[in-house]
C-alpha cells in the first residue's frame, strides 16, 4: 500500500534577542528539513501580545514596556504542521528622569532626586564616586525617588559623582550627575582700621574642603562699593581710599564650583577725621568764647567740644554732627582757655586743639580828677574782674599821646603833672591779658585859667562895654554874665575863645552891675570880675504944663531904670543961670516963679546915678503940648511836642505848647495876631543870646527850626510889626538829647548789678540819665558819682536768678525836662544758693538728700554726687525746682560721699552747697524664723511694755553690730507688715503729735555685743514707754530729738528691734 505524508518540521535553533526599552529583536536559526514560514507569537503571562508570520530568520516586536518580562514562541510551520520553540525576553528598563544631586544649602551632605522611569522595574542602585573611588553602593526601592547621602564623610566644597542604575531582572539601565556641596565658611573674620582714616584691614581663618576663591565684598550704606574674588590661599585683604569715621560691613565668601558658602559678615569703622579750621573767637567779650570749625570729611556722629583751663574740665558740649558751631558762656574775663574738638563716630575719636583768651574785664569807675589845679590830673578806677597781667593808662589830647604808663595788677591809680590849663585829657585805662585788652576811658579837664585886665571900656545908658586879655592854656568859649544884685539879668552869653570884648545893651539906666567872665574848657571854668553902673537915663516927655507972665511949670516922665536924685536948672537966654533945684526920683513937675515976663527960658533936668549923670532940656515961652498913647498887644505861641507849658514873656496869660521834642527840630506854632500887622519876625537864640536864625513872613502860623543841637534849651521869639510899631511872645523850648549807647553789665550778684553805658557826644547838651528796669521790683538805683552825667548806676535790691530788662534813655534840663529814645539790655541775676542742705544715709547703698529751696527765680538743680576719697562721680543729673528731696542708690555701702548742688537759672548758677554723710554698713542676715520673744516673759501695762532680748539672736556675718533701736508700729491686723526700711524714722514727739504717722523709733543704744567671747549671753531688758535713758530718755518738746514716751492706752502694738540698721525681730503687745 503506498500513501503520501509529510513529516513535522524541525524547530528553530540558536534563538537571540536583542532587548530595547520598548522593542525586542529575535533571531534564530533554520532547523533541518523543509520550513515554509515562521509564526512569532509574543505572549504575557498567557496572554497574546503581538503574532506575526515571517519567512525570515528575525523579528522586532516594537511599542513594548521597557523593562518587562516577555515569552517569544517561534512555530515552525511546513505542510500544514507546527513545531515550536520559546524562550523568555526582557526588555531594557528605563532611565531615570531628572536625576539631580543637591546640596540643598550643606556642607557635609548631598540630596540625590530623580524622577521614576516609565515600565518595569525591580529596584535602584545609587552609587557615589570621588574620582575613581566608589564611596557608596547602595539600592532602594523602586518606590523611592530621593535619597539623602550623608555620614559618608562628603567634604565641604568637594563635586563628586552620582550614578543612578534602573534594574530589572538582570537588565539595568543607568544615569549619572555630579553634585558638589556648599563649601565651609571662613572662621576668624576681622576688620581693623590701624589707626587710618581711610583703609580698612581684614583677615580669617581659611575654610576647611574645597574652595576655588574667595569673594570679598566691601558693603556701605547697603551698597557694594567693593567686589574682589581673591586665590583660595589668601587669608587677608585690605581696602583704602575710604571714607573716615565710615561703618563699613566686610562679607567674606567661600566660593566653590559655582556654590557659594554663607556670608560671613563683620563691621569695621575708619577713624573719623578732626575737624580742620578750627577758630576760637571772643566776640570782643569777656565772658564768651565762640568756637566754629569746618566739617570732617567722612561721617561722623556727633563732635564733643570740651573747654579746659589749668589741665581741668570746665565745660563739655556735645554738638550734633550737623552743627559746626558752638559757644561757651559765663566764663571768667581774661583767662586762657584750652578748646579740644573732638569728632566722634562709633567708638573711635580724633581730636582737634586750639587756645584762646576771652577778652579782660575792663576797670569800673574811671574817676579823673584836677584837684582844682591847671597842670594836674590824677586817674582813679575799681579793679578789673578776672585775670589779667597788668593796667596800662595812657593820657592823649586830640589823639596826640603824651603819655603812657604801666600799672602793676596791684595797683589803682596814677597822676599826671606838668599839663596845660584848661585842656580836656582823654585818659585809657587798659586791662591787658596776654594779646587783648580791654579799655575803659574817660576824660579830665584840668582848671583853666582866669581872663586878665578885666576892664569897662565904655558905657552909655543902656550898654557896657567890657574888655579883657585871654586867658592862658586852653579855652572852649567864655561865658559872660551880667548881675544885678547877684541875679542874673540875661542869660549867660558864650562867646568864642578869641574873644576880648563884649557889649551888654538893653540894660537899665543908672543901674550898678556886675560882669562876671568865665573861662570855660570843658565843664570846668575859672571866673574873673567887675562892677559898674550904666549912665542914667534922662526924662522925657519933658513939657511946659502951664505958663504966665511970671511962671512956667514943668512936668516930665521920670527917667527909666535907677536914679538918686534929680537937679533942675533954668538958665536965662544969654546962659546965665537963674535958678536951680533938687527933687527926689519921684517928683514929675515942678515950677519956676516971679520970672521976667516974655523970656524964653531954657530949663535942665539932670539926673545922677552913683558917679554918673545924664541930662534932658526945654526952651519955654508960651506953648501947647502933645501927647501920644503906644498900645500893647498879645500873642499865644505854640510849638510842637508833647504838652508841655512855659509863660511867654510880655504876653500876659499866654502860653506855649510842645510835643515829644525831636533831637534836631524844633516846630513852633502859634495863633495868628488880633488886628492889623506887615508881618511876623521868627527869631530862634541860642543859650548865649546870640541869634541862630532869623526870617521874616506875613503868611505863617508855624515854622520849624531844623539843625540844632540835641537837648539844647532855644529860646523862641514871634516878633509882630505894624508900621513901626511891634510886639513880641517869647518862650523857650529844648530839643531832644541824644540818646545813649553800648550799655553793659558787670559784677552781676545775686541782688545787685553795675550798668554801664556811654553817654552822648560832648557837643551835644544833656545833664542826667534815667534808669528804668522791668520787672518794677523795688530797687535802690545809686550813682556811684557826684556827677549826673556819670555813665553808670549800681543797682540793688534785685530778685536774685530772675530775668531783667533795663532801659537807659538821656535827660536835658531840670524842671522841665525832655527825654532821649531809650536803649535796652537784658540781664539776669544769679540765683541764691539752697539754705538747710541735709544729707543722711537710707541704707547701705543709698542716701537721700533734703534741703530748702533759694527764694529766687529759677529753673532747677544741678547736683553731683562724688567719692569722697576718690573725688570719682557716681552721680549726676539736673532736678526739676518743684523737687527738694533726693534718692542716690547704687553706692557702696560704708563710704563716705560728697554731694553738690547748685542752683539753676536760665545761664547763671548760684554759689556751690555741699553736704557730705556715709552709708550704711550691709545689714546682718535675719535672725532664725524660731527665734521670737516669749511672750511669758512679757510686762504690760497701761502705758509700758517690758521685754528682754540677747546678742545671741543677731549675727556678726556682715559686720559688728554696733547700736540697736526699737521700732514701734500700732497693729492694724496685718501681723506680717514690716515698717517701711527707710533710715531714720519719725520720733516718739511726732508720733504723739501727727495722727496719720503710726511707726516711730526710739534712740540709738550700744550693743557691746562684740566685746567680749561671752558677750553672745548678754541680754538687754527693755521697757517700752518707760521714758528709759538708753531709748533717749524722757521727751523735751523743745527738742528734735529720738526719745522714750508712754504708749496709748488700749492700743495694739508691734515692735521690732533693729540694729545698724536691719529688721531683726517682731514683737507683738497688745496694750
Amino acid at each position: 500500500m503506498y500513501a503520501n505524508g509529510s513529516t513535522v518540521p524541525s524547530p528553530v535553533k540558536d534563538i537571540g534577542v536583542l532587548a530595547k526599552t520598548n522593542s525586542l529583536l529575535i533571531s534564530w536559526s533554520r532547523g533541518s528539513g523543509k520550513v515554509e514560514r515562521y509564526q512569532l507569537m509574543l505572549m504575557d503571562r498567557g496572554n497574546l501580545v503581538h503574532s506575526s508570520t515571517v519567512d525570515t530568520t528575525f523579528y522586532t516586536f516594537h511599542g513594548l514596556t521597557p523593562g518587562h518580562l516577555y515569552n517569544v514562541t517561534i512555530a515552525s510551520e511546513a505542510a500544514g504542521l507546527q513545531n515550536y520553540r520559546w524562550k523568555s525576553a526582557r526588555t531594557i528598563p528605563q532611565k531615570v528622569g531628572d536625576l539631580e544631586a543637591n546640596s540643598n544649602g550643606s556642607t557635609k551632605s548631598l540630596v540625590v532626586s530623580w524622577s521614576p522611569p516609565a515600565g518595569d522595574w525591580e529596584q535602584y542602585r545609587i552609587l557615589l564616586w570621588n574620582a575613581s573611588s566608589v564611596l557608596l553602593n547602595v539600592t532602594v526601592g523602586k518606590e523611592e525617588t530621593l535619597y539623602v547621602i550623608d555620614d559618608v564623610g562628603l567634604i565641604p566644597g568637594r563635586q563628586y559623582e552620582i550614578e543612578v542604575t534602573v534594574e530589572s531582572g538582570n537588565l539595568k539601565n543607568s544615569t549619572r550627575c555630579h553634585g558638589r556641596t556648599v563649601p565651609a565658611q571662613v572662621t576668624g573674620l576681622r576688620v581693623a582700621n590701624q589707626g587710618t582714616t581711610s583703609s580698612l584691614f581684614t583677615n580669617w581663618t581659611q575654610a576647611l574642603g574645597g574652595v576655588e576663591f574667595y569673594q570679598v565684598l566691601l558693603i556701605h550704606e547697603n551698597v557694594v562699593i567693593k567686589n574682589e574674588s581673591v586665590s583660595s590661599d589668601t587669608s587677608r585683604y585690605s581696602f583704602h581710599s575710604l571714607k573716615s569715621g565710615s561703618l563699613y560691613s566686610v562679607v567674606v565668601t567661600t566660593v566653590s564650583g559655582g556654590i557659594s558658602s554663607r556670608q560671613v559678615v563683620v563691621e569695621g569703622r575708619t577713624v573719623p577725621s578732626s575737624v580742620s579750621g578750627v577758630t576760637v573767637n571772643n566776640s570782643g567779650r569777656s565772658d564768651y568764647l565762640s568756637i566754629s570749625w569746618l566739617p570732617a570729611p567722612g561721617d561722623v556722629d556727633n563732635y564733643v567740644v570740651t573747654l579746659s583751663h589749668d589741665g581741668r574740665v570746665l565745660q563739655s558740649l556735645v554738638i550734633a554732627k550737623s552743627v559746626g558751631e558752638c559757644s561757651f558762656s559765663s566764663l571768667t574775663p581774661g583767662r586762657l582757655y584750652n578748646v579740644t574738638i573732638t569728632t566722634r563716630s562709633g567708638k573711635y575719636e580724633s581730636h582737634s586743639f586750639s587756645q584762646e583768651r576771652t577778652v579782660p574785664n575792663k576797670v569800673q569807675g574811671v574817676s579823673i580828677s584836677n584837684s582844682a589845679r591847671s597842670d594836674y590830673l590824677k586817674v582813679s578806677w575799681v579793679h578789673a574782674s578776672g585775670d589779667f597781667d597788668h593796667y596800662e593808662v595812657t593820657i592823649k589830647n586830640k589823639n596826640n599821646f603824651i603819655q603812657t604808663k604801666s600799672i602793676p595788677k596791684s595797683e589803682n591809680e596814677c597822676i599826671f603833672v606838668k599839663l596845660v590849663p584848661g585842656r580836656l585829657y582823654s585818659v585809657t585805662v587798659s586791662t591787658k591779658s596776654g594779646q587783648y585788652e580791654a579799655s575803659e576811658q574817660g576824660n579830665g579837664r584840668t582848671i583853666p585859667e582866669a581872663v586878665k585886665d578885666l576892664t569897662l571900656q565904655n558905657r552909655s545908658t543902656e550898654d557896657l562895654w567890657v574888655t579883657w586879655t585871654r586867658a592862658d592854656g586852653d579855652v572852649d568859649q567864655y561865658e559872660i554874665q551880667l548881675l544885678f544884685n547877684d541875679m542874673k539879668v540875661f542869660p549867660p552869653f558864650h562867646l568864642v575863645s578869641t574873644a576880648t570884648e563884649y557889649p551888654f545893651t538893653s540894660l537899665t539906666p543908672g543901674r550898678k552891675y556886675k560882669i562876671l567872665v568865665l573861662t570855660i574848657s570843658g565843664d570846668v571854668q575859672q571866673s574873673a570880675f567887675i562892677e559898674g553902673f550904666t549912665v542914667p537915663a534922662a526924662v522925657t516927655n519933658l513939657r511946659i504944663t502951664e505958663n504966665s507972665t511970671r511962671h512956667l511949670s514943668f512936668s516930665w516922665t521920670p527917667s527909666e531904670g535907677e536914679l538918686n536924685s534929680y537937679n533942675i536948672f533954668l538958665y536965662n537966654p544969654d546962659r546965665t543961670l537963674k535958678d536951680r533945684a533938687q527933687v527926689d526920683p519921684q517928683v514929675q513937675s515942678f515950677s519956676f516963679q516971679n520970672l521976667l515976663q516974655g523970656r524964653m527960658y531954657r530949663m535942665v533936668i539932670v539926673t545922677h546915678s552913683g558917679e554918673l549923670s545924664n541930662e534932658s532940656f526945654i526952651f519955654g515961652r508960651t506953648g501947647s503940648i502933645s501927647i501920644g498913647f503906644g498900645e500893647e498887644r498879645t500873642e499865644s505861641l505854640k510849638e510842637d511836642g508833647e504838652e508841655v507849658k512855659w509863660p511867654l514873656e510880655g504876653y500876659y496869660g499866654m502860653v506855649a505848647t510842645s510835643k515829644v521834642p525831636r533831637p534836631h527840630a524844633l516846630k513852633l506854632s502859634w495863633s495868628p495876631a488880633s488886628g492889623d500887622f506887615d508881618f511876623y519876625e521868627l527869631i530862634l537864640y541860642n543859650p548865649n543870646g546870640t541869634k541862630k536864625e532869623n526870617w521874616k513872613d506875613k503868611d505863617l502860623t508855624e515854622w520849624r527850626f531844623h539843625g540844632l543841637v540835641p537837648g539844647r534849651k532855644y529860646t523862641l521869639c514871634v516878633v509882630t510889626h505894624s508900621g513901626d510899631l511891634s510886639n513880641r511872645a517869647t518862650g523857650e523850648s529844648r530839643t531832644a538829647p541824644s540818646p545813649p549807647s553800648l550799655m553793659s553789665f558787670a559784677d552781676v550778684t545775686n541782688t545787685s548789678l553795675a550798668i554801664t553805658w556811654k553817654g552822648p557826644p560832648d557837643w551835644t547838651d544833656y545833664d542826667d540819665f534815667e534808669l528804668q528796669w522791668f520787672p518794677r521790683d523795688a530797687v535802690t538805683v545809686f550813682n556811684p558819682y557826684s556827677n549826673r552825667k556819670s555813665e553808670g548806676r549800681i543797682v540793688h535790691g534785685l530778685r536774685p536768678g530772675r530775668s531783667y530788662q533795663f532801659s537807659v534813655r538821656t535827660v536835658s534840663g531840670d524842671s522841665w525836662k525832655t527825654y532821649s529814645k531809650p536803649i535796652f539790655g537784658s540781664v539776669r541775676t544769679k540765683p541764691d544758693k539752697i539754705q538747710n542742705l541735709h544729707c543722711r544715709p537710707q541704707n547701705s547703698t543709698a542716701i537721700a538728700c533734703s534741703w530748702i529751696p533759694p527764694d529766687s527765680d529759677f529753673d532747677g538743680y544741678s547736683i553731683e554726687c562724688r567719692k569722697m576719697d576718690t573725688q570719682e562721680v557716681e552721680f549726676s543729673r539736673k532736678l526739676e525746682k518743684e523737687k527738694s528731696l533726693l534718692n542716690i542708690m547704687m553706692l557702696v555701702p560704708h563710704k563716705r560721699y560728697l554731694v553738690s548742688i547748685k542752683v539753676q537759672s536760665a545761664g547763671m548758677t548760684s554759689e556751690v552747697v555741699e553736704d557730705s554723710t556715709i552709708t550704711m554698713i550691709d545689714r546682718p542676715p535675719p535672725p532664725p524664723p524660731h527665734i521670737r520673744v516669749n511672750k511669758k516673759d512679757v510686762l504690760i501695762s497701761k502705758s509700758s511694755i517690758n521685754f528682754t532680748f540677747n546678742c545671741s539672736w543677731f549675727s556678726d556675718t556682715n559686720g559688728a553690730v554696733k547700736y540697736f533701736t526699737v521700732v514701734v508700729r500700732e497693729a492694724d491686723g496685718n501681723d506680717e507688715l514690716k515698717p517701711e526700711p527707710q533710715h531714720p524714722l519719725p520720733s516718739y514727739l511726732e508720733y504723739r503729735h501727727n495722727a496719720s504717722i503710726r511707726v516711730y523709733q526710739t534712740d540709738y543704744f550700744a550693743s557691746k555685743c562684740a566685746e567680749s567671747p561671752d558677750s553672745n549671753s548678754k541680754s538687754f531688758n527693755i521697757k517700752l514707754g518707760a521714758e528709759m535713758e538708753s531709748l533717749g530718755g524722757k521727751c523735751d518738746p523743745n527738742q528734735q530729738k529720738f526719745c522714750d514716751g508712754p504708749l496709748k492706752p488700749r492700743t495694739a502694738y508691734r515692735e521690732w528691734v533693729k540694729r545698724a540698721f536691719g529688721l531683726v525681730q517682731k514683737l507683738q503687745f497688745i496694750m
